[in-house]
């Protein structure tokens, strides 16, 4: 829809219902800002998690589920 459609409609309308109309504009330019102002990412900082998790002894070692079943392939 270009703008000359919408400049003509707008205009063709009485003058409670282009003020209804301006303050849906409003309302939907308070959305947009509102949305991109809630849509930064904080960047995470290098190191802010030590100390949550802690690896235990054996995490290198096999895991048990991982070993050579009794049965052969063939």
């Amino acid at each position: 829809m270009g703008n000359t459609s919408i400049y003509t409609k707008f205009n063709a309308l009485s003058d409670s219902l282009k003020g209804q109309v301006m303050n849906f504009i409003d309302s939907l330019a308070e959305k947009k800002s509102k949305k991109i102002k809630g849509n930064k990412q904080k960047t995470p900082k290098f190191g802010s998690c030590r100390g949550m998790f802690e690896m235990t002894p054996d995490f290198d070692e096999p895991l048990e589920d991982f070993q050579e079943l009794p049965f052969s392939r063939g």
